[in-house]
């Protein structure tokens, strides 16, 4: 119904405006890349014949003195007058206001933002006929957070209810999380958010917990998960320090697109750089009683590692559903997902498809590992697993294998 030629890629997150006369949604440019960045789509008139006043991208422009983020969501605000974006944005997700009458003008506005820290999960009017909005959000030490905010008025938000009372229902504070930049492998910082122990003493030395997360294009952000929660492991006595190395998202596209035909390149020279800091800057961290865990992409670098030097700064690792032959990601159910990062098909891009292959390096494996695989991955099948296992096995490294017979590959 809506086409514009300079987006290409996939449609996402339409929206019709209080009054039905106008709507928004979100594209991408490039066709088969699942992370390019959303651009925002308005259509001001949804009664138009014309084709060409149809579509109007509402401005954010890339470049140094852009605005290049990528939204997850849009709606309208309750009058219409503005779309409200949930996006990441440094280890948090935003809420962002775009005040339609002046972008649609103006191509040099970029979107305001309306809170700061944590992460937004849905957006709704508060009341018929008021401007406030009733936001929930999470951070990593609280799973529920609901505040009413004015768009014109952030700085006044009222937070109305917390379901652990700010984490305090968890024995959690926010005193135990702080975040780190680190020089990466080039001409830029890498971000990370650190968790510490709720009985944390500086005076004190804790072990070490390294998790890397999946996507590639991901990152970790300030909010509660059920999943791979940070607190789990700090609870247990650990800093956890989870590292957004090049091909996180929520720090530009270019960082982004760094990844692509480099998934064992710069990201795993970033994350030597973080363990190189973690070592000399942070004292209360014992890196010689080290773990690193990761899922994903996260088991994929748990294999890089275990091929490459950084491997032997462990004392265990821990690959959750990862890649172990890059081959066989053509099993995968998402072609389109290694077809792009690794610069096309495997019978034409077989080089680099090779050149990050973790199996290519089983020969320098030596460290400890928990390998996890569950029965109905099919993003990466339970092959994947077995093969380390093998490996682990033969090579007489101590090891053992886990699996979920009716669980997936999240």
């Amino acid at each position: 119904m809506f086409e514009n030629e300079a987006l290409q890629g996939a449609a996402s997150s339409p929206v019709f405006s209080p009054d039905a006369q106008s709507a928004a949604f979100l594209q991408m440019e490039k066709n088969g890349y699942e992370s390019d960045r959303n651009r925002v789509v308005y259509v001001p008139n949804l009664s138009s014949e014309r084709t060409s006043s149809r579509t109007r991208l509402v401005e954010t422009r890339t470049g140094q003195d852009g605005w290049d983020l990528s939204p997850g969501s849009v709606a309208f605000s309750p009058d219409g007058s503005m779309l409200l974006l949930v996006v990441e944005e440094k280890g948090n997700d935003i809420l962002f206001k775009v005040d339609l009458t002046v972008s649609l003008t103006n191509s040099l506005s970029h979107p305001e933002p309306l809170t700061g820290s944590g992460a937004v999960s849905d957006v709704r009017p508060l009341k018929v006929g008021s401007k406030e909005l009733f936001i929930s959000s999470s951070s990593l030490i609280d799973n529920s957070l609901y505040t009413i905010l004015d768009p014109d008025h952030p700085a006044d938000a009222r937070i109305i209810s917390s379901n652990s009372r700010n984490g305090i229902s968890f024995g959690l504070s926010s005193e135990q999380i702080s975040e780190i930049w680190f020089q990466g492998a080039g001409d830029y910082q890498v971000h990370a958010l650190v968790t510490k122990p709720s009985n944390f003493s500086e005076n004190q030395q804790y072990p070490l917990a390294y998790m890397i997360h999946g996507g590639p294009q991901s990152a970790w952000t300030n909010s509660w998960s059920t999943r791979w929660n940070p607190a789990v492991f700090a609870e247990q006595g650990y800093i956890v320090i989870c590292p957004n190395p090049t091909g996180s998202t929520g720090y530009g596209q270019g960082f982004v697109d760094g990844i692509t035909e480099s998934w064992g390149g710069l990201p795993y020279d970033d994350l030597v750089k973080g363990f190189d800091y973690i070592k000399e800057q942070m004292p209360y961290v014992d890196t010689d009683n080290a773990v690193a865990l990761g899922a994903s992409y996260g088991g994929y670098m748990m294999n890089w590692f275990q091929g490459h030097p950084l491997g032997r700064a462990f004392k265990a690792l821990v690959c959750h559903d990862g890649v172990f032959s890059m081959a066989n990601q053509i099993s995968s159910d998402e072609q389109y997902f290694p077809n792009h990062d690794l610069g096309g098909p495997y019978w034409t891009s077989r080089d680099i498809w090779e050149r990050w292959n973790p199996a290519r390096f089983t020969g320098n494996w030596s460290t400890p590992m928990l390998v996890i695989h569950n029965e109905l991955d099919y993003r990466l099948p339970i092959s994947e697993g077995l093969a380390m296992f093998n490996v682990l096995q033969e090579r007489g490294i101590d090891s053992q294998f886990l699996t979920f017979s009716d669980e997936n590959h999240w």
